[in-house]
């Protein structure tokens, strides 16, 4: 009878044991799983805005890479320009690729002007209305080549022009250079006091090595103490990363 009891006894020490243990485990289950919750809707907006960031960074390193479809069609619009210049105005083929990039510097500069530092995405519109421009987009005639320049395909055209523009003008920096020094040079400090605001100050300064130094060290010469010419790093790294990689020159052919 003693055995019966013991037996009986410890069946029922066992079904009670699991079945606290079935209980508690889903009661921990339950309580890890809305700690883990809890933590998920206060971390999420911050992986959120994180993972946007990087994808920003993404994009912006996409913009800079060279782009052959973009490509096609900036050369197919630069010969379409240099053959109306050849044809009505400038006979040398040099003298007409020196006038197209002093072109395309005035009009990114123009974009840029005024802002307080350099931005890409206003150097870009700068590239896209110098190719519209070169086709004749603001006029009642433009070229044919117009109709198939969609937004789209202007603006990874202007990102193209804007990052790769030693592939088309050999002569870039040479030009710019010239360019910029034309502005320091002016016969008062008006350029300099105002170098914060200035285009082709800002495009030198995002497209040639060193300039923001010099540009500084002119104006401390002059008791001006502030940075002229303020350029992201992202945006300075990728210019110049692009800017030094021309790997194809313009020109029919190619």
């Amino acid at each position: 009878m003693l055995l019966v009891y013991f037996f009986y006894f410890s069946i029922s020490y066992i079904i009670v044991s699991k079945n606290s243990r079935l209980v508690g485990g889903d009661f921990e289950g339950k309580l890890s799983t809305r700690l883990l919750q809890a933590c998920d809707n206060e971390t999420a907006p911050m992986w959120e805005e994180r993972n946007a960031e990087m994808k920003t960074e993404i994009d912006r390193d996409n913009e800079a890479l060279f782009n052959d479809m973009a490509h096609e069609y900036v050369r197919k619009i630069l010969n379409i320009a240099e053959d109306r210049l050849l044809e009505r105005q400038i006979t040398n083929p040099i003298e007409v690729e020196e006038y197209l990039c002093r072109f395309y510097i005035e009009d990114a500069g123009s974009h840029i002007q005024g802002a307080t530092y350099f931005l890409q995405s206003d150097a870009t519109l700068g590239a896209e209305f110098f190719l519209l421009k070169c086709v004749g987009g603001f006029t009642e005639r433009p070229h044919p080549i117009r109709k198939y320049l969609s937004p789209t395909r202007l603006r990874a055209c202007g990102n193209q022009l804007s990052f790769h523009t030693t592939t088309y003008f050999p002569r870039y920096r040479a030009i710019l250079t010239q360019r910029y020094v034309e502005e320091l040079q002016q016969p008062d400090d008006r350029v300099l006091v105002g170098a914060g605001f200035n285009g082709i100050l800002h495009l030198a300064a995002a497209s040639l090595p060193g300039v923001r130094e010099e540009m500084n060290r002119a104006l401390r010469r002059r008791g001006l103490d502030y940075d002229a010419a303020k350029v992201p790093a992202a945006h300075l790294e990728r210019r110049m990363r692009a800017l030094g990689s021309s790997g194809r020159m313009i020109g029919k052919g190619h």
